[in-house]
């Protein structure tokens, strides 16, 4: 049996930590080996998958999506991340931009990466709110050109101190350097 080395590699939203063989014994097989790993979900919290369950893509997070069906939770409300989703492409639409996102493209972090406060995803809009960035708006929704800042980062451009959009000025010439 080939062990497979996953340290360091991201599944879906998972960023295998480390690895661990443990016996996983069944009625046909009383000696089975099978190797886990700890993982850590962009939602903060961790859990162990088992090698397959990583490489063929059956598990993409701790279970914090555990409840959606394309972005729909299971009651009536939507995720943050459908939201953002669901706008980015009737956006596009309108705008005939182009638009290549899935749903778990959009990872919402828990610090906005221009001014470092935290990100509240919920239905109301506010200035903590997550919004969907095009680094350069002409290429569109394609993963590499979107990021997810806070609503107010999205919108400093309209009233703003110049010491706000400096730092987004800044934010987004590190960006464009490895989008380009």
């Amino acid at each position: 049996m080939k062990i497979v080395n996953l340290l360091g590699r991201t599944f879906g939203r998972l960023t295998v930590l480390r690895g661990e063989a443990r016996e996983t014994p069944s009625i046909n097989r009383p000696h089975r080996r099978r190797t886990f790993w700890l993982c850590s979900c962009t939602c903060g919290n961790t859990t162990w998958v088992v090698t397959y369950s990583l490489v063929s893509n059956r598990t993409k997070s701790c279970g914090c999506l555990i409840g959606t069906f394309h972005g729909h939770t299971t009651g009536n409300t939507e995720t943050a991340e459908y939201r953002m989703f669901r706008h980015a492409k009737e956006h596009a639409k309108q705008r005939k931009i182009p638009f290549s996102l899935s749903i778990t493209d959009i990872i919402i972090p828990s610090t906005c990466p221009v001014f470092g406060v935290a990100l509240t995803p919920n239905s109301r809009r506010s200035r903590s709110s997550p919004s969907l960035d095009r680094l350069k708006p002409k290429l569109g929704y394609i993963k590499s050109n979107v990021h997810v800042i806070s609503d107010f980062a999205n919108r400093v451009k309209q009233d703003a101190t110049w010491q706000e959009i400096q730092k987004v000025a800044d934010w987004v010439k590190k960006e464009t350097a490895y989008a380009a």
